[in-house]
C-alpha cells in the first residue's frame, strides 16, 4: 500500500474580521458627525435673530404705499424720483 500524499482541501481565510470592524468604524464616525452637525444647526437656529413683524396696509392710495416702505426696514425708497 502506498501512503496518502494529497494534500487536504482547506478553506480559504478571509479577511472579514477586519472588514466588519472597519466599517462598524465608520457607521459610528458617520453617527457622530450627524449628531454633532445637527446640534450645531439647533444652536444658530436658535441664535438667529426673528424677523421684523410689519404691518402693511392693503390700501392703493400713494400715501399708504409710501408709509408702507417707510415701515420697511432695509428698503431704501426715494419717492419723489418715481
Amino acid at each position: 500500500m502506498e501512503p496518502d500524499t494529497t494534500i487536504p482541501e482547506t478553506e480559504p481565510k478571509g479577511s472579514t474580521g477586519p472588514l466588519v470592524g472597519s466599517i462598524i468604524i465608520i457607521i459610528i464616525l458617520v453617527v457622530g458627525a450627524i449628531y454633532f452637525w445637527g446640534g450645531k444647526l439647533n444652536k444658530t437656529e436658535e441664535n438667529a435673530p426673528a424677523a421684523a413683524s410689519v404691518s402693511t396696509s392693503t390700501s392703493d392710495e400713494p400715501a399708504a404705499l409710501e408709509q408702507d416702505l417707510q415701515n420697511v426696514p432695509g428698503v431704501p425708497a426715494d419717492i419723489n424720483n418715481l
